[in-house]
């Protein structure tokens, strides 16, 4: 029998979800700028517990780097940040729009 190590305490998930949340919007910044894309990240979040804080590291991730954000109020489905995406982009050819969801975790909410 091998030996189980322990469930990880939540403070310890938060804390790994807040760093590796760092490290993705900080690798999606340097993409964005690799790519030349210079116009606004839309900006949406699900409904999973740690949404809000991991949407407020984000949003200082992309601002410290001089992101333009667009937020939407409240939860937001996927396709509602698509369709902003597409609007914005539509008939242009400079300054075009991306975006991303937040969702922090698959983990329980309580997590």
């Amino acid at each position: 029998m091998s030996p189980r190590s322990p469930r990880p305490r939540p403070w310890l998930r938060t804390l790994v979800a807040l760093v590796a949340g760092l490290a993705v919007c900080q690798a999606l910044v340097e993409y964005r700028q690799a790519q030349g894309i210079t116009g606004p990240l839309f900006i949406g979040k699900d409904t999973h517990a740690l949404s809000e804080p991991a949407q407020a590291t984000a949003i200082e991730v992309f601002a410290a780097n001089g992101v333009e954000i667009r937020l939407s109020e409240g939860y937001t489905p996927t396709p509602v940040v698509s369709h902003a995406i597409l609007t914005w982009n539509r008939g242009r050819i400079s300054a075009l729009a991306d975006g991303v969801v937040i969702t922090p975790s698959h983990n329980p909410p309580e997590d």
